[in-house]
């Protein structure tokens, strides 16, 4: 059986993770209303072939429901658009609800060290 071949960096889809705060009325626990919440929210805003252009995957085992951050990851070219889409939600799972964008990074590692800790970085970078 012929081995397949490996995308050349410039062929692959080049990403963004995007690290959200949640901040509402009660806490919310339940990551498959919050992924429905943001899919819906990015499908009103720039429809289904902006949808399908964006890429979007929620990670789901990266949502923190004790600190209310999660991330999800998008395509490089629509992250601002989804960060608008964000912006627009208004109510989570029948709760009251906001979201907004902590921060971006092409690396999930970095993602993650930068802003879903509790800490605040050095001024210097220490």
């Amino acid at each position: 059986m012929a081995k397949l071949k490996t995308l050349l960096p410039t062929l692959k889809e080049r990403k963004r993770y995007l690290v959200f705060d949640i901040i509402a009325e009660k806490p919310i626990t339940n990551a498959k209303a919050v992924e429905k919440a943001i899919v819906g929210s990015v499908l009103s805003y720039i429809g289904e072939k902006g949808l399908a252009q964006a890429g979007i995957l929620f990670l789901a085992n990266r949502f923190d429901c004790w600190k209310q951050k999660g991330i999800i990851r998008v395509a490089h070219n629509k992250a601002d658009d989804v960060r608008s889409a964000l912006m627009l939600i208004h109510e989570i799972d029948s709760t009251k609800a906001m979201m907004h964008t902590v921060g971006a990074s092409g690396i999930l590692k970095k993602a993650l060290g930068n802003f879903m800790e509790t800490h605040t970085p050095h001024p210097k970078g220490g």
